[in-house]
């Protein structure tokens, strides 16, 4: 390491929320359950996770969520055993259509979305599970009075609520998920573990991204990049910039 270059510390940190035995004995119970993370899907996977998968209903799962959500949440519940066939309500005749071939296991719908696939002929749903996305950011638009109706209309459905913060639905929850346990997903430790840290959290697919931001931000006079393993990164954008150094190796240090 040169003289030039400083490294105070190295920090890792997995996302690994805990549930405990009241938990999954709601979920595996059908029972509601409040989920309390970060209003990002990365966050609420783990709760997927933990759902059974469908065993043949159609769109046994639907997730309310705000429309600039719907998506990102599509693309990130592919592949999750628990969501099974996942399918973001866009364009509604093309929703009913895949709704009637009994091909969806998991419906993503934004309220107003949902309120009109549900008012169309013919198409009719019976969800077993409704998750309502950090629902605090909808009670904040013009669709909180479609949300109540849609709650509502699914009255038979566990609830299980995704919220950045449970204490601003104590009304909320009371009405549609009354005594539900609650459990916070990993959260980052409330103290650093060492002095002077300056963190931020994001996707591991989304490092390059916020390591050229930080570069950014900091404009540091010479910096290493360390990452135990280099797949998926690509670091070439730092290759001509002498001041950037790139290392796979504890030894690099």
């Amino acid at each position: 390491m040169t003289d030039s270059l400083t490294i105070e510390v190295v920090v890792s940190w997995v996302f690994e929320p805990v549930f405990d035995a009241s938990h999954r004995a709601a979920l595996t119970g059908g029972k509601s359950l409040v989920y309390v993370s970060p209003p990002a899907w990365w966050a609420a996977l783990p709760l997927f996770d933990q759902l059974a998968p469908s065993t043949g209903s159609r769109a046994g799962t639907i997730v309310v969520a705000p429309e600039p959500f719907i998506a990102e949440g599509t693309a990130a519940l592919q592949g999750i055993a628990g969501a099974g066939a996942v399918h973001g309500v866009t364009g509604l005749a093309r929703s009913a259509r895949r709704l009637q071939t009994g091909s969806v296991d998991t419906l993503l719908a934004s309220p107003k979305g949902l309120h009109a696939l549900v008012a169309r002929p013919g198409t009719s749903l019976a969800p077993t599970s409704l998750v309502l996305a950090w629902p605090e950011l909808i009670l904040e638009g013009a669709e909180a009075g479609t949300l109540d109706t849609l709650l509502g209309e699914f009255r038979q459905a566990r609830r299980l609520v995704l919220t950045s913060d449970h204490t601003r639905l104590q009304e909320f929850l009371a009405r549609h998920a009354h005594r539900a346990p609650v459990c916070t997903a990993a959260r980052l430790p409330d103290e650093p573990v060492v002095e002077a840290v300056r963190y931020a959290v994001t996707h591991s697919r989304d490092v390059p991204i916020a390591v050229r931001a930080a570069l950014d931000t900091l404009d540091p006079a010479a910096a290493f990049i360390w990452t135990p393993t280099r797949e998926g990164h690509d670091w070439r954008e730092f290759g001509n910039d002498p001041s950037v150094r790139v290392g796979s190796d504890p030894g690099d240090l």
